[in-house]
């Protein structure tokens, strides 16, 4: 089981009301769903239950397994600690398959993506989790959901995303939810009054502000909104914008500082003729209280972090159609991150308070394509240090110790599996949820 992820899935199943997509083989083709963690890790998204399955075949990644320098942490669903020259690799052993992590708070706890399968070795779900390097727990259902995602998770154990159930129900299909993984107890959050449908996509550090989207008809309206609790309940505001409907905020996301001053997202500018051209704008409070929004940029893109000074960074198209990282500065300027040499197109997932950016940049398409994870830091870019060998793995978030999390196949020279084609006995390898964590001062920062 542990080496049919090399296959093309032919099919997959899901929880009711909620059907998997599978990426295309040979590039980690960067696809926007409800938020760009879960969209595309894994090779499988959820769409709020509504996506065609496609075939999917991984590439095999070149990762030195549990060898010399391995160590696995005490109890249930632990971490492997692969020990390397300036850093360590925390692999989390939970899937025969794969598994990812995509938000990492400043305690080094993550949140995460793995798939499951039944007793035949057939994958049927995908189960989101919280790991805090002891144990883990796995994100259940909001009652009377069919699904439940997670996105964004703060210093206190707070993750929000979305529970979605078959488009159609009365109550609704979509509603923002809360997960306070301390007392695993999942909550709705409400949407903005009047509103039917909503998604939070991003967390303040501590815990006090949510962001997201909102979603109603009669007229038809999609408008970024923030939550905060008044009396002891959360409530929804919908942020000031030009036009009451703002698509491109919905794929793009809205994110939050970690302090919670700041809020971005891309929302309509213009609406001529039924084309909608949108821009780049930041949200913070007056002396009142009250968000004032202000154009940082006119460039329509996918806004993927931002940190306490302002600096945001995501993707855009260039002039090929290509997918390219870039980095935005507090004062709107605009600039492409160079991709790694031999790259074509690439992604800026996550940035710290230090300014440290982290994504990744993808081979052309092919049979030997690879996704190769990088490191930018003040103008600087570099390949993220990684076990020799190493031609496919991704990273989706930084905190400001250093530590990055997300994906890398792990090869177990300890355990061994037949191989159907050959009928060899070889390694088992799985790609596998990963913490990079620097046990000394990490390479790029200049000394």
């Amino acid at each position: 089981m542990c080496a049919t992820y090399r296959k093309p899935a032919l099919e997959l199943k899901a929880n009711p009301g909620c059907t998997m997509r599978l990426i295309a083989s040979g590039q980690f083709d960067v696809l926007r769903a409800a938020r760009f963690p879960s969209p595309h890790i894994l090779g499988l998204t959820t769409m709020h239950g509504h996506f065609k399955i496609v075939p999917l075949l991984l590439l095999g990644i070149t990762l030195s397994g549990c060898a010399s320098g391995c160590e696995k942490n005490k109890g249930p669903k632990s971490r492997i600690v692969m020990k390397h020259d300036g850093y360590e690799m925390h692999v989390m052993d939970n899937s025969d398959s794969v598994s990812l992590a995509f938000a990492i708070n400043s305690k080094g706890h993550v949140l995460g993506k793995k798939e499951t399968a039944d007793e035949s070795g057939n994958i049927f779900s995908n189960i989101f989790f919280f790991d805090d390097g002891q144990k883990q727990i796995d994100l259940g259902l909001l009652k009377d959901y069919t699904n439940s995602e997670v996105e964004a998770l703060s210093d206190n154990g707070l993750a929000v995303g979305y529970a979605s159930r078959p488009v159609g129900d009365p109550r609704g299909s979509l509603t923002a939810l809360l997960w306070d993984v301390n007392k695993n107890t999942i909550s709705q959050l409400p949407h903005i009054e009047g509103d039917s449908a909503s998604h939070a996509q991003g967390i303040s550090a501590d815990g006090s502000r949510i962001v997201g989207y909102s979603t109603g008809n009669e007229p038809q309206r999609l408008r970024p909104c923030v939550w905060e609790k008044k009396s002891r309940k959360w409530v929804a505001q919908a942020l000031p914008t030009k036009f009451d409907y703002n698509p491109y905020t919905m794929s793009s996301s809205v994110v939050i500082s970690p302090d919670g001053k700041l809020i971005a997202s891309c929302v309509t500018e213009s609406m001529e003729n039924n084309f909608l051209d949108s821009c780049l704008v930041v949200w913070k409070q007056d002396t009142n209280g009250k968000w004032k929004s202000k154009q940082l940029n006119a460039e329509q893109m996918y806004v993927s972090a931002m940190n306490n000074a302002g600096e945001i960074v995501g993707d855009a198209s260039n002039k090929k159609g290509q997918r390219t990282p870039y980095f935005v500065s507090p004062d709107g300027e605009y600039e492409m991150i160079e991709l790694l040499s031999g790259t074509v197109s690439g992604n800026a997932y996550g940035i710290n308070n230090e300014g440290m950016v982290v994504g990744i940049c993808n081979d052309p398409p092919g049979p030997d394509a690879a996704v190769r994870p990088f490191v930018y830091y003040r103008g600087e870019q570099t390949a993220l240090k990684l076990p020799k060998g190493n031609e496919y793995s991704l990273v989706y978030a930084i905190n400001d110790a250093g530590q990055i999390a997300g994906l890398a196949e792990v090869k177990f020279e300890d355990r061994k599996e037949k191989n159907e084609e050959t009928g060899e006995e070889e390694p088992v390898v799985k790609a596998l949820a990963f913490v990079w964590r620097p046990t000394s001062q990490p390479y790029w920062v200049p000394p």
